[in-house]
């Protein structure tokens, strides 16, 4: 396969691919989704004035919202696989990590006191959930999942809207 040096873009082709799709955060409310997909990963070093969580577990999970004016969007949430973050610098008790257990009971796990069977992330693609979506305290053009829930735990505050139509190549399509 022969990767072209160059490409020329026509006048519609470039008007089309603009606004085709919308980073402003989404509004605050809950939200029907899938999970997409879920990575794995450890974390790093910590950063300043953070508990240091190095060489920690934890999932990377993608999140497809399913319906309304935001079908198709995806958020992230960060899961940790332990029960406490570390405590921060001059901090003697460690917090709760409140995330996996609740993620967990999203996705069916049956959280009691005592051990709990992690389930393979690769079964969890397509699962459906709720969440429950906030703007970032740390960047206001970011989202960030306040909680996650089993579907139809909470109600869904998405609005489905109609598509609004568009002209691309001198056609107007959906």
């Amino acid at each position: 396969m022969s990767i072209p040096k160059s490409i020329t873009f026509s006048k519609d082709v470039v008007e089309s691919s603009q606004g085709n799709g919308s980073f402003e955060p989404l509004p605050v409310g809950n939200y029907d989704a899938t999970i997409f997909s879920i990575k794995a990963g450890e974390f790093g070093a910590p950063k300043e004035g953070k508990g240091d969580n190095s060489g920690k577990p934890y999932w990377n999970v993608q999140y497809r919202i399913e319906d309304g004016q935001y079908a198709n969007r995806r958020l992230f949430q960060m899961v940790g696989l332990f029960t406490h973050w570390a405590p921060k610098p001059g901090q003697t008790e460690a917090p709760v990590n409140f995330n996996l257990p609740q993620f967990l009971k999203a996705v069916g796990v049956d959280v009691e006191a005592g051990e709990v069977e992690i389930p393979d992330p690769e079964k969890l693609g397509g699962y459906p959930v709720t969440l429950k979506v906030k703007v970032s305290k740390f960047n206001e053009s970011q989202n960030e999942v306040a909680s996650v829930h089993p579907r139809g735990a909470v109600a869904s505050t998405a609005k489905v809207t109609p598509a609004k139509p568009k002209t691309v190549g001198g056609k107007t399509v959906l």
